[in-house]
Formats: structure tokens, C-alpha cells, sequence
């Protein structure tokens, strides 16, 4: 069920709820004094992905030719 950020316009608390989208409308409907608030949505999955082995392969024998390089290679 998807998360909501709202606001109570008289006291200024921020909170979360967790709801359908359509107790979402019946919600609102009946609290004229919450309003809902829209915020960043970060999705994570563990970190970033490695890139392919292949393309590190490459980037690796590059950095290995050039003597001045500053390819970063922390995969």
C-alpha cells in the first residue's frame, strides 16, 4: 500500500500514513484541516550497480596503459 506525507494546517505537524488511494480521497474529504504534502521519493536497491564485467574489464586495461590516469575503478 503506497505511503502519504500530509500536513495538519492548524498545528504544522508533518506525518505519514499508509492507505489505498481510494481511502486516500475519502481521507481528505473528511479532515479539511490535513492537506496532503508531496516529498522526494528515493528508491534504493542496496547501492548502485556494478557496471557489466566487461565494460570494468575495458576500463581496467586502460587504466593499466596509461601511466597518468585518474580513471577511478572502485567498483
Amino acid at each position: 500500500m503506497p505511503i502519504y506525507s500530509f500536513i495538519n494546517n492548524e498545528t504544522g505537524e508533518e506525518f505519514t500514513e499508509s492507505m489505498s488511494m481510494h481511502d486516500l480521497d475519502a481521507y481528505l474529504s473528511t479532515h479539511p484541516n490535513i492537506s496532503q504534502i508531496f516529498s522526494k521519493v528515493t528508491i534504493s536497491r542496496g547501492g548502485e550497480p556494478k557496471p557489466p564485467q566487461v565494460f570494468r574489464d575495458l576500463v581496467n586495461n586502460i587504466k593499466k596503459k596509461n601511466k597518468h590516469n585518474t580513471i577511478e575503478t572502485t567498483w
